[in-house]
């Protein structure tokens, strides 16, 4: 099923949006709403100096939830790219099935690759295997298997320093 874009949506969609009022308790809301609902490309935020507070302390103090936002962004930012990748090479795939020529090479070059791995003797059945191989083949299998799912968790996090962070679509940078 897809979804619709929102008139809200596409109007914020790879939009330059400047904040004033952003540490407020209705700026923190309209941030946290743009950040998760919408595609902004760049959102700048005004932060002024209070008596007893720098710029620095009330931007933590903003995103004092960051783990929160930043997780939920690079989620989003991740679910994006998969579906995008996702996307083309079901487009790749469609190319192929829907011309002969191409489907031919294609299933020609797959054979030509277990035939060859088979000769290397890369494939075996499992009744080829011996109760050692089999345990052994089997561990290798819960082993890649979690690592794969481990490598899907922390595909693209990185580490951003306090003074300038970047959750996705949000960069703060103290001017």
């Amino acid at each position: 099923m897809e979804k619709t874009e929102t008139p809200i949506q596409k109007f914020y969609k790879n939009a330059n949006v400047f904040i004033t009022g952003g540490t407020g308790f209705l700026g923190k809301i309209l941030i946290e709403k743009l950040l998760r609902s919408t595609e902004v490309n760049t959102l700048y935020i005004l932060i002024r100096k209070k008596r007893d507070e720098d710029i620095k302390s009330r931007c933590e103090k903003i995103f004092d939830n960051e783990i929160t936002i930043m997780a939920k962004i690079t989620d989003k930012l991740i679910e994006k790219r998969r579906r995008q990748k996702r996307e083309s090479e079901q487009r790749r795939r469609e190319t192929i099935r829907n011309n002969p020529e191409l489907y031919e090479q294609a299933k020609q070059k797959e054979r030509e690759r277990y035939y060859k791995r088979k000769v290397e003797g890369k494939i075996k059945s499992v009744n080829q295997l011996n109760n050692r191989e089999k345990r052994h083949v089997r561990k290798q299998w819960i082993k890649n298997s979690k690592k794969y799912r481990d490598n899907l968790k922390a595909v693209d996090r990185e580490r951003i320093p306090t003074s300038c962070r970047l959750f996705g679509k949000l960069q703060l940078q103290i001017l």
